[in-house]
């Protein structure tokens, strides 16, 4: 790969030079006799794609075949890395496909990075048809091109090719390392493979004396936590000490979802509240698992308290999901006034009326005992409802929602 030590990667850094359109550039550099040879160019390209300038390092290349200069292995490495730091998948492709045209042999470089494109991109397959190409040729895959393939697979949750890419990895005798590891477990949680995620950590990454650190454990209980094995989670989340390690907000939030699983309310709430004792502050995601907790154990004032202490810890107003955990969990108790209260703050705030908070208001007008005043002051609100399902405007449209709109109308007009 070009050196960075070369003196135009210098001049490019100064203010001066940087700030000039890219055509400038090019003749002052050649001026200099800066960029004269296929080296200066792929120093060139190497440092406009390290800058994440994808495009300018596309103009060089083509500014460098226009000079007659024929691409070699290291020119086509770095225009590919650049397309990968660039996050163009479909470019660094079509240049891998360029050099195998024009009778140019990848290397490990170029292969790395056309896959490291495809993994940013969320391109498993295609990353995955990368790593096969690679075998098949004399170039041997290294630690960094497994790691991109299994990044990838991480993302499309391709949790069996993933531990498959780790395996070829012990088996060609290749040191594995804990963003590896962890980026093979991060596709078990996402494929919801709980076992296979405790056995990469508990095993895989022993085996090659590795430690698991709190982003492995984080995905373990997520992975456990998603297939509703919540004694598995809570027993990995209390090791965490005598693992040497500490919880962060991602931990316990897990923990707490892990909890609200096993219809352990007060356990999972006592996370919450001990967040502030650990230093740790709460995001909207954890008043929302939080939240959703208290929806399923039908704990509406507990709710209702979450998501006031969350308007004030986050300083914004409740999305959208917090706001229909809170009435789920009011309308589940039956606690009708209170539901037509937060759909009430619902609608000053502009958050959106959607078909669970919708149904959640007819069902309260139905059966909410109101007086007259109090019935008067809910009309808009039931008028907007009805506008939102007329206008095709819920988010998720029930089997029932012609019903709702109906059961609007006739409740306007009552």
């Amino acid at each position: 790969s070009p050196r960075r030590g070369h003196p135009l990667v210098a001049r490019l850094q100064e203010p001066d030079v940087a700030r000039l359109p890219q055509q400038a550039r090019w003749s002052l550099l050649e001026r200099e006799g800066l960029l004269c040879s296929g080296k200066d160019y792929t120093a060139l390209i190497a440092a406009e794609g390290r800058g994440r300038a994808w495009r300018d390092a596309l103009a060089s290349w083509e500014a460098m075949r226009a000079r007659g200069f024929e691409p070699n292995v290291r020119m086509f490495s770095a225009l590919i890395s650049a397309f990968a730091a660039g996050s163009q998948p479909s470019r660094a492709l079509e240049s891998l496909q360029e050099m195998r045209l024009q009778c140019v042999e990848p290397n490990v470089v170029s292969f790395s990075a056309a896959m490291t494109a495809c993994e940013r991109g969320h391109w498993w397959q295609q990353a995955l048809e990368v790593l096969t190409l690679m075998r098949s040729s004399a170039c041997e895959p290294s630690v960094v091109t497994f790691s991109a393939a299994i990044s990838a697979c991480a993302k499309g949750a391709r949790w069996i090719a993933a531990c498959d890419a780790l395996d070829e990895m012990v088996r060609r005798r290749l040191e594995l390392n804990t963003i590896t590891c962890n980026s093979a477990i991060s596709a078990c949680e996402k494929g919801e493979q709980w076992r296979a995620a405790f056995a990469l950590m508990d095993e895989s990454m022993q085996r090659a004396g590795i430690k698991p650190d709190v982003v492995s454990i984080n995905s373990t209980l997520s992975a456990c936590a998603k297939a509703s094995q919540w004694v598995e989670a809570v027993k990995l989340f209390q090791s965490l000490s005598s693992r040497g390690l500490s919880p962060d907000v991602v931990s316990v939030s897990c923990a707490m979802r892990a909890w609200g699983k096993g219809l352990h309310w007060p356990q999972s709430l006592d996370l919450l509240i001990g967040m502030r004792t650990a230093l740790l502050t709460p995001d909207t995601g954890t008043y929302n698992i939080a939240l959703t907790v208290c929806e399923e154990s039908q704990q509406w004032e507990q709710a209702v308290g979450i998501l006031a202490a969350s308007r004030q810890a986050c300083k914004q107003r409740p999305q959208a999901n917090s706001y229909n955990a809170t009435v789920s969990a009011c309308r589940k108790a039956g606690e009708w006034e209170q539901t037509l209260k937060l759909l009430a703050d619902m609608a000053s705030e502009g958050v959106p009326v959607d078909a669970v908070a919708g149904m959640a208001l007819v069902e309260a007008l139905a059966r909410a005992r109101l007086s007259n005043a109090a019935a008067l002051a809910y009309r808009d609100l039931a008028a907007h409802a009805r506008a939102r399902c007329a206008g095709g405007a819920l988010e998720e449209r029930p089997s029932g929602g012609g019903a709702l709109q109906l059961e609007a109308e006739a409740w306007e007009r009552e």
